[in-house]
């Protein structure tokens, strides 16, 4: 049976350092060893990342945390990076291309929280509002006053006589003024007396309208909308034109959105730090 070499001493070392990751923010004068990857792909916090940086004593560090910044930006703001994939001018600007997409995440979010609250407040007044409120009864309005109907008393009576006797007149005058009467105005219309034209009288003054051309109506003119194609025809037509462009190379296939745009370098001046 084969046995297994054991671990060396820098092999023991880094297990350590990355097990407790969260408490190294300095490398100090650490030579970069095999190792020194494995140390950095434990950081999975930016800050921590930019302090390491600034207190290594080797100016070679940057080199190392490149591919490291770009994971853990890829990891805080992953449409934000895919979006605009800025890289820095100089390697040790990292950290602000970071603080860059930092700030727009949170403009965003304080905007979002913003918009959701004026939701919330303007749906708790519509709720507030269609609610129904129990009052006390000190807060109800007093109730109108009963005037009594009897008194002591003789009711006046109306200078012309009782107002029901003089509206049931005026009503009895509407209804005799428009009565159909006679020739002299007289009596009315008997039970027997002709009040309109025969029908074969009324018939014959239509056929004569009817053959009149100065009084016959004007006859009647449709418009018909012009129809298209039949859908089928339509459809194949189209679909002919669609292989015309695919064999002319018409067509353009649609570009993945999970490709990235290309990488826009940031400016930084060293007066921001």
């Amino acid at each position: 049976f084969s046995k297994m070499a054991p671990p060396s001493l820098v092999e023991m070392c880094v297990n350590v350092a990355v097990a407790n990751i969260k408490y190294i923010d300095d490398f100090g004068n650490m030579p970069m060893i095999n190792g020194f990857r494995d140390i950095l792909r434990a950081v999975k916090n930016a800050r921590q990342l930019h302090a390491i940086e600034q207190r290594s004593e080797d100016p070679d560090i940057y080199q190392f945390t490149e591919e490291h910044w770009k994971r853990i930006i890829n990891q805080d703001f992953p449409q934000l990076s895919r979006q605009h994939n800025w890289t820095p001018d100089q390697p040790k600007n990292w950290f602000r291309v970071w603080d860059r997409y930092n700030e727009m995440k949170q403009a965003a979010d304080a905007e979002a929280i913003a918009n959701l609250e004026a939701a919330v407040e303007a749906n708790k007044k519509k709720v507030e509002m269609s609610k129904a409120k129990i009052l006390d009864a000190y807060e109800l309005p007093p109730p109108p006053r009963k005037t009594s109907h009897w008194s002591s008393q003789p009711r006046p009576k109306p200078a012309n006589g009782s107002f029901i006797q003089k509206a049931r007149n005026e009503a009895r005058k509407e209804t005799t003024r428009f009565r159909l009467t006679t020739a002299t105005g007289q009596l009315p219309v008997k039970p027997g007396q002709i009040t309109h034209a025969p029908t074969s009288m009324l018939e014959q003054k239509r056929r004569e309208q009817q053959f009149d051309p100065a009084t016959a109506p004007a006859p009647r003119t449709h418009i018909r909308v012009p129809r298209g194609p039949p859908k089928r025809e339509q459809e194949r037509k189209e679909k002919e034109e669609r292989l015309l462009r695919i064999k002319s190379g018409g067509l353009k296939r649609k570009a993945d959105d999970d490709i990235p745009p290309p990488s826009a370098v940031l400016t930084f001046s060293d007066d921001d730090d």
